[in-house]
């Protein structure tokens, strides 16, 4: 195996490893040269993602900030009294806490003073405008999340979250601790932010973009997060004042999933809403649900059900707000506003209720900027019934959509600003109150009103300074509040008179809760409250009980909550279920999936959450029940199957492998890969066999391809276990594959499924009909490409020959040809070299190009690259290609610089050329007649393989929804330099394999044992970790760099004009 030279370089503390394995990149992408052909609300125009308009004063901006008629938007704060805010949030004062940056998006590098800062803005004149701003925390690290707690806050700074706080009551910061951490900063541009406290004291995070963090709580559980997720933690006791030196500290994951969750908000209800970055402005979330991210699976039970196909015409999307306060007029009540930084918008949606799930309904922009530079990066609702906007004011918002080091990225300007209603129809701003000084009475006065963050502040106020003290009387007085309410039930009778709406009586029972005072008897009075929204809150309550307090009284109210007949009240009782598993709750969850409406998914999926939650402890009673119930109803069985496949456990392989063999009533179709791939990964050794013999029996002597699907499966599931692989699945499948080889009636899929599957299970034993169907130069070129790389991947040193033969044949496609010549370049360089300079001497500049770039991989091919080039055999023109660059300067050091600058004496240099390329291809699409459906072919075929447009493609890119925004001219760089700005999640990696293979793709998810790849066709390939030597990831894109030649002048205007006319819906 070929030696090479390697070398490291650090960023801000962070260190990544690079080398000439790193830059392989455009050989991937040959083979789709070879592949055969196979509504719009608010439309918002494309807009430059670097703003070409120079910065405005705070005065001149708001002249071009339109809100609907009846609306004012007021500043509140800008430079130099603040940077560039990032997360806002309130105190029990009513004072508004920033937390403001100038070093992103680099932290401060290690041994300087990090220059970023905590604020307090307070004393709010009549025009918005904060007169005072004090310096709350200096010298922080790109802080982001913040919550004001006790006699300070909680925030986020590189790389904790830390608890600041004020011993003195000046306000600053006196103390700094680290709270909990540390969190990853590989990305900047998410980390930990939108911290939020909830109904039940726990605070509510997000996680950022492309992190790996893990994390200890004090009680020693860690939490491992990665790219996305949400999280929550709680502090004991809640409130804890300067005195208190010590915490006990308690953290949980909360959901899995999303990209980049920025922004939490939460509604009367309880319900917890998101909005993300890449994926969907919006998501409710569930918790234990699992949410989609770039190439993960989900948890078993299927990713959450969305509540929007609206992506509002971006990927960039940042806070949220539900409207739960009087303020503005009943029309915005309860309705969404999510800041969209990309579009310098506020979006606006209305939710309409299915049951228990919400679909977004959207409603015209809230706000419109006629300034580009505005950047709208979280909302905050204010105590005064006020929606506060943070604006990143920006000629660049992207983090990655150009570079980081871009000389045009803003670093000091930054507004915040206050939106009010002035028109018929409101009610005027509220004061702001100091309720940190409030009495009792007062907070339970509160606890009614109109405003959720004014309750919820009194909520924690109540528990945080007086629960300490018993003989204060606050739960005698809560009480009697409640019991003088209306509490009748819901099935009519008569309510009494309340003096606590049902809002206040959600937060009065809140408040005895956390201090655990709230007594069975009013458990069972409120669980019979005529108001829906007590209902749902006493489920939630009994879902925050501790495990020890779960008589059968209290389980047999969450029961009754499955069949309550609101809805809500239905998933929050399926929700406390889900958090005290008993096999007693088996058969009323199963009863209830059964009778859920099909129009109400995320009723019916926290209901299945509910259930493999009885399940996954491997529960014998649990199974029992589900068998003594399947045993009675055929139906209770396959509902048991579907949730099955969720339950990482023997018994639950054992379960669904018994579901497999019974014919009367077998896995659903739709779920059938999933239960076999449960099965090979879970089950004790006489299921798995079981499992190969009824694959034999009832799949692979059925449709070819079925048992293909259900071969890879097992496969797959075997190896994420690390077991091996059952020789008699690997004969059946070498039957198989020869059988789809050989059929005269072949076609593109079960070729191409043949070749996956003996990838799969690396059948050695197919590489002669490999070879053999390869041969057959009638066949499809890229049948042929397809055969060939599996024919490498399964035994490299028997193929070379093979290979070397079609790279130097002249008379073979010259696509075929380019792309052989990269995969033997990965195979055994000494070997391929000679084959490779012999196809150099004479191929036409097309053809040089990529067999240059496959030369260049390694030194000794570079060195042999240069002297071709020197003595003329190789056209100069190849160093033009940035891939042949790349690999020269990675494989040869320092001199590769000077020979390179000697070589293209007089010639323009790649990224010149390349812009040229560029600039041509931008003009010719302004005079070409586009045509959108051509371009939709266009795409279908080169690029549907790895990226989804309107729920059409694949998951291994990014999802191009919103992607019009960019426009034209953007559009036209990122596919033609696709390696120009390359996110994090988005970089080639390489795997050099113990057998000397060299393989690159996009790395989509690590499962178990396995690391899978996807190529540049989309197909994914799995790699046990102990057949890597070594993973090397690159800056450079998978996505194939040549499209300047793979598409013409018009095949690209097409795709450019196609991509553009993409609506804000999915």
């Amino acid at each position: 195996m070929t030696t090479a030279r390697r070398w490291r370089f650090q960023r801000n503390g962070t260190v990544f490893r690079e080398g000439w394995l790193g830059t392989i990149g455009l050989g991937i992408g040959l083979f789709l040269l070879l592949a055969d052909p196979g509504w719009v609300a608010n439309r918002v125009a494309a807009q430059d993602l670097v703003a070409t308009t120079e910065p405005l004063e705070p005065a001149a901006q708001r002249l071009k900030l339109r809100v609907p008629d009846g609306f004012e938007i007021q500043l509140v704060a800008a430079e130099p009294d603040i940077q560039k805010p990032l997360n806002l949030a309130f105190d029990a004062r009513g004072r508004l806490w920033v937390t403001d940056t100038v070093e992103y998006p680099y932290p401060a590098e290690e041994g300087t003073v990090p220059r970023d800062t905590l604020k307090i803005l307070e004393d709010f004149g009549p025009d918005g405008r904060a007169r005072r701003i004090t310096t709350f925390a200096a010298q922080l690290n790109i802080p982001i999340g913040v919550l004001p707690w006790g006699n300070g806050a909680i925030g986020h700074s590189i790389p904790q979250l830390w608890r600041f706080r004020d011993l003195d009551d000046d306000g600053r910061a006196d103390l700094r601790e680290a709270l909990l951490g540390p969190f990853g900063y590989r990305d900047t541009h998410g980390m930990v932010s939108h911290l939020r406290r909830g109904f039940d004291g726990w605070i509510h995070c997000c996680h950022g973009f492309a992190n790996d963090s893990e994390i200890r709580d004090r009680r020693g559980r860690v939490l491992r997060l990665n790219s996305g997720n949400t999280f929550r933690f709680r502090l004991r006791p809640e409130g804890v004042e300067a005195e208190h030196a010590t915490l006990d500290l308690e953290v949980e994951p909360f959901t899995f999933g999303q990209v980049n969750p920025f922004g939490l908000a939460f509604d009367a209800w309880g319900d917890l809403y998101s909005c993300d970055c890449h994926s969907q402005p919006l998501y409710l979330l569930m918790r234990e649900g699992c949410y989609p991210s770039f190439g993960k699976p989900d948890d078993g039970l299927g990713f959450t059900p969305e509540v929007t196909l609206d992506d509002h015409g971006s990927t960039g999307i940042a806070g949220v707000v539900v409207y739960e306060a009087d303020h503005f007029p009943d029309l915005w009540r309860g309705t969404v506003f999510i800041g969209n930084p990309v579009t310098s918008r506020i979006n606006h949606d209305r939710l309409e209720w299915n049951g228990s799930t919400p679909r977004v309904v959207r409603q015209p922009d809230f706000v419109v900027s006629d300034d580009p530079w505005f950047r709208p990066v979280d909302l905050r609702l204010g105590p005064d019934g006020a929606l506060y906007v943070a604006d990143f004011y920006n000629r660049i918002i992207g983090h990655y959509e150009v570079p980081l080091t871009h000389p045009g990225r803003d670093r000091h300007r930054g507004r915040i600003w206050r939106i009010v209603h002035q028109g018929q129809g409101g009610r005027p701003l509220a004061p702001i109150v100091d309720r940190r000084r409030a009495d009792a009475e007062r907070l339970i006065a509160d606890l009614d009103d109109a405003n959720l963050e004014v309750r919820l502040t009194a909520t924690h106020e109540l528990v945080d300074r007086f629960q300490r003290d018993p003989s204060n009387g606050l739960d005698r007085r809560l009480q009697e509040a409640l019991e003088t309410s209306g509490t009748g039930n819901h099935n009519g009778a008569p309510p009494k008179i309340a003096p606590l709406t049902p809002i206040g009586r959600t937060h009065a029972l809140w408040a005895l809760q956390r201090m655990g005072r709230l007594t069975d008897a009013l458990t069972r009075t409120f669980a019979c409250d005529p108001d829906p929204l007590v209902r749902t809150h006493l489920m939630r309550m009994l879902g925050d009980r501790a495990p020890e307090t779960w008589t059968e009284a209290i389980r047999a109210l969450a029961h009754a909550g499955l069949n309550d007949p609101h809805p809500r009240v239905r998933r929050a009782a399926a929700e406390a279920l889900s958090r005290h598993p008993q096999a007693v709750s088996v058969a009323p969850l199963i009863a209830a999936i059964r009778a859920v409406d099909a129009n109400d998914p995320l009723l019916r999926h926290g209901l299945r959450i509910a259930l493999r939650n009885q399940l996954r402890d491997d529960s014998a009673a649990a199974w029992h029940r589900v068998e003594a119930l399947g045993e009675a109803d055929p139906s209770a069985r396959a509902i048991a199957a579907d949730v099955a496949v969720g339950v990482p456990s023997a018994r639950a392989a054992a379960f669904l492998m018994a579901c497999l063999e019974d014919q009367t009533n077998p896995v659903a179709p739709n779920r059938r890969e999933a239960s076999i791939r449960h099965i090979a990964r879970h089950g004790d050794d006489p299921v798995v066999a079981a499992l190969i013999g009824w694959i034999a029996g009832t799949e692979v002597g059925g449709a070819p391809l079925r048992g293909v699907a259900a071969l890879s499966s097992y496969a797959e599931g075997a190896r994420q276990r690390g077991r091996s692989l059952d020789p008699r699945a690997l004969d059946q499948a070498l039957t198989l594959c020869q059988r789809l080889l050989e059929s005269s009636e072949s076609t593109d899929e079960t070729i191409r499924a043949a070749t996956d599957l003996a990838k799969t299970l690396k059948l050695t034993a197919i590489h002669a009909d490999l070879l053999a169907f390869a041969h057959q130069t009638t066949r499809p070129a890229h049948q042929r490409a397809w055969v060939l790389t599996a024919a490498a991947e399964l035994d490299p040193p028997a193929t070379v020959e093979t290979l070397a033969a079609i790279v130097t044949d002249r008379s073979e496609f010259w696509g075929l040809r380019a792309h052989m010549g990269d995969v033997l370049a990965g195979l055994q360089p000494e070997r391929s070299r000679p084959a490779l300079l012999e196809a150099l001497g004479d191929a036409p500049l097309h053809l040089q190009t990529p067999l240059a770039a496959s030369l260049a991989r390694d030194p000794a091919g570079a060195a042999a690259l240069v002297e071709a080039i020197e003595a003329g055999r190789v056209s100069r023109l190849v160093l033009k290609d940035r891939t042949v660059e790349m690999r020269l300067l990675a494989t040869r050091g320092s001199a590769a610089a000077e020979e390179l600058e000697r070589l293209r004496m007089g010639m323009p240099d790649a990224d010149q050329a390349l812009q040229e390329l560029i600039e041509r291809r931008r003009a010719r699409y302004r005079e070409i007649p586009v045509d959108v459906a051509r371009g939709r072919a266009v795409f279908e075929q080169h690029c549907a393989s790895c990226h989804m447009i309107g729920n059409q493609g694949g998951k291994v890119g990014p999802q191009l929804d919103g992607v019009a925004i960019r426009g034209p001219d953007r559009l036209h760089e990122d596919i033609l330099d696709p390696s120009r700005n390359v996110d994090q999640a988005f970089r080639l990696t390489t795997l050099v394999l113990a057998s000397g293979q060299v393989v690159s793709g996009l790395v989509v998810r690590e499962e178990g044992q396995l690391i899978v790849l996807a190529d540049a066709d989309g197909r994914e390939r799995a790699y046990d970790a102990h057949e890597i030597d070594e993973r090397v990831v690159s800056n450079l894109s998978p996505m194939p760099a040549n499209f300047g030649e793979r598409l013409d002048e018009t095949e690209l205007a097409h795709l450019i004009q196609f991509l553009v006319a993409q609506p804000g819906m999915r």
